[in-house]
């Protein structure tokens, strides 16, 4: 009889233990506050350099670095209360913490990317509806659309628009551009690349970063996603990835993190270990705010590091503590 009690008692352990292993359909959000919540905007092992720039409305820094050492941000300006796309403007910075405005680089134009070619000119790309464009320029101020589009949609392939595309040079003298879009069905995000010879006209080079396989019975309100990529080849020869993720469980907002990938190649990717580089949480607020659009820089051995945070689009996106934030770390340290 004592072991038949036994027996039941260890069935009955099994049974609770089984039972907290739920899958997504059965988890709730706030359960997974504990492991984010914290009001240091900073991350895993980052030096925290505080607020950049205090406006919720700048979305999608991207930062470039002129020979002289000024700091030139293109950014997308979302007005003074989000209610319209002004475009892509200019900022000038001394040092890469105070910040100066100089004017719209392109009206209407959202998600840049910028890449300065060996003639001098600057390039602008940028979303236009449906399709990626580009916009030249003299002196990196003022920009004139290109004619025709660079990427265009094609959800047979993508499941929707192009978006956030990053552009880098490749040793080979070509281009190769990062970005997004929704995956099959929608719901996550994944990131892609496809290669230029002249950075005029790209070819589709397929998936470069997915996080979570399609599922047909992918949970109604459940995300999982890896969403505006930032690449940058650093002194170590290494070519890094920096770009928003959630988790498999939880909104696209919550939890946001940014998170790591190293690449020999600029194809093949390795996703770091490690949660997070930055990560998400509530704040003194009261409100919880995603960790996003990521531009990144090596200087002096050290890699550092601009970012956004933002509230969920049922709050209204812009909070007290949303801005762009920066951070820095030893590019030695940077695959601890």
């Amino acid at each position: 009889m004592k072991k038949i009690i036994a027996l039941l008692m260890i069935l009955l352990m099994l049974i609770t233990i089984l039972s907290g292993c739920t899958d997504t359909d059965d988890v709730d959000d706030d359960d997974l506050d504990d492991d984010f919540e914290d009001d240091d905007p900073g991350g895993s092992d980052w030096t925290d350099e505080g607020l950049s720039i205090d406006n919720g409305w700048y979305w999608n820094p991207e930062i470039v670095i002129l020979d002289d050492g000024t700091y030139r941000m293109y950014v997308e300006d979302h007005g003074t209360d989000g209610s319209s796309l002004i475009g892509v403007v200019v900022l000038s910075s001394t040092d890469g913490f105070s910040w100066t405005y100089i004017g719209i680089a392109m009206a209407a134009a959202s998600h840049p990317g910028i890449i300065n070619l060996s003639d001098g000119r600057w390039r602008l790309y940028y979303q236009c509806g449906e399709s990626i464009c580009s916009a030249i320029s003299d002196d990196g101020l003022t920009f004139e659309k290109e004619d025709g589009t660079r990427l265009d949609s094609d959800t047979s392939l993508e499941g929707a628009n192009v978006r956030h595309p990053c552009v880098v040079e490749t040793s080979s003298g070509g281009y190769r551009m990062y970005y997004d879009t929704d995956a099959e069905g929608g719901g996550f995000i994944r990131i892609w690349s496809a290669y230029s010879d002249d950075g005029l006209s790209f070819t589709r080079e397929g998936l470069s970063i997915d996080i979570t396989p399609y599922r047909d019975d992918w949970p109604t309100g459940f995300y999982a996603h890896a969403s505006k990529p930032e690449v940058l080849r650093t002194s170590d020869g290494k070519w890094r990835m920096f770009f928003a993720s959630s988790t498999l469980i939880g909104s696209v907002y919550k939890p946001a993190v940014i998170r790591m990938a190293t690449s020999d190649d600029g194809i093949n990717w390795d996703i770091k270990t490690t949660n997070y580089e930055i990560k998400a949480g509530e704040r003194s607020d009261g409100n919880y705010y995603g960790t996003f659009d990521v531009s990144v820089k090596e200087i002096d051995n050290a890699v550092r590091m601009w970012y956004c945070l933002f509230l969920s689009p049922e709050e209204g996106f812009a909070g007290d503590y949303s801005g762009i934030y920066s951070v820095s770390k030893s590019l030695d340290e940077l695959d601890n």
